[in-house]
């Protein structure tokens, strides 16, 4: 492949942790890639992400300026603001339109993480990532010892409630509409002080915290725990990969069933975080050295 401007080794699709890393690993094994960013993480509304040695509390805007920094000193990568709009060709020949041009490279990796679908209640957005979170390791911390909520989307989740306890014995469980909760596990709920209400309606900010009302009660909470679907970006959804529920099929090399095609992160897992994301994508940039490298 010759070395003009749009041509590379490989394509990363994705800026947030898994394709920094990946771009990390590759331009240290001295190839060349471009990461395609458009600039909309998953983790866009929170203040700051945990979990992360070294970073622990860092807003996610910070930890992607540093990375970018670290990585451009090797001059391998180059970080483009586009959106990827669709990606053809095969191994060694891959095509990648964006909004802003064609690139070519030998390889891509998907790093384009999951989309939360959440439900169209009032003031969801407004806390989202701050005070109603999906992951009580990322955010649950601050708001410990206080009064929470926590809303499944379906009566299967209501169970996970009880791991919540962890962080606070103050909790409200919102049932879904619809859902027939057991009385062995309505029983269960009562003996360890867990609260049962029907879904909410509206969420609004109050004071230090929120308010969630229902059809017929307002709850005044620090936080709201959610467990919600999640879909793969339109890009990944229209590749034609095996998947697994959810998740982007790989192997044990992250290479999906497109060969020469890639992925890591938030869309092969459900260990959704930014530290678990950074080791997949480092996983996956060895493995596409590799096997650029024919070994």
């Amino acid at each position: 492949m010759s070395n003009t401007k749009n041509e590379v080794d490989v394509t990363i699709i994705g800026g947030g942790p898994a394709g920094l890393a990946a771009a990390l690993t590759l331009s240290r094994g001295g190839r060349t890639s471009v990461v395609l960013d458009a600039g909309s993480p998953r983790n866009a509304a929170a203040r700051q992400m945990h979990g992360y040695p070294g970073f622990d509390g860092v807003a996610p805007s910070e930890f992607r300026a540093i990375a970018r920094g670290q990585i451009d000193k090797y001059r391998m990568a180059q970080f483009v603001p586009q959106r990827a709009l669709n990606v053809t060709g095969q191994k060694d020949q891959f095509r990648i339109a964006t909004n802003g041009g064609t690139w070519h490279s030998r390889r891509v990796l998907i790093a384009t993480g999951l989309i939360d679908e959440l439900p169209p209640v009032p003031g969801l957005e407004e806390i989202w990532g701050d005070r109603a979170f999906i992951c009580p390791y990322c955010h649950g911390w601050e708001f410990r010892n206080q009064p929470w909520g926590y809303w499944p989307h379906n009566s299967e989740e209501l169970a996970f409630g009880f791991f919540l306890l962890e962080w606070t014995m103050n909790l409200t469980v919102f049932a879904p509409t619809g859902s027939e909760i057991p009385e062995t596990l309505h029983k269960k709920f009562r003996e360890r002080g867990i609260q049962i209400a029907t879904e909410p309606v509206s969420i609004e900010k109050h004071e230090d915290g929120i308010l969630v009302s229902s059809a017929d009660q307002r709850f005044e909470l620090a936080a709201l725990a959610m467990r919600f679907p999640q879909r793969q970006t339109d890009l990944a959804a229209g590749l034609g990969l095996e998947m697994d529920g959810t998740f982007i099929r790989v192997d044990g090399l992250m290479e999906t069933s497109i060969p020469g095609l890639f992925a890591a992160g938030d869309s092969t897992t459900q260990m959704q975080q930014a530290l678990a994301a950074a080791a997949i994508g480092s996983r996956a940039g060895t493995a596409i050295h590799k096997s650029l490298a024919g070994v």
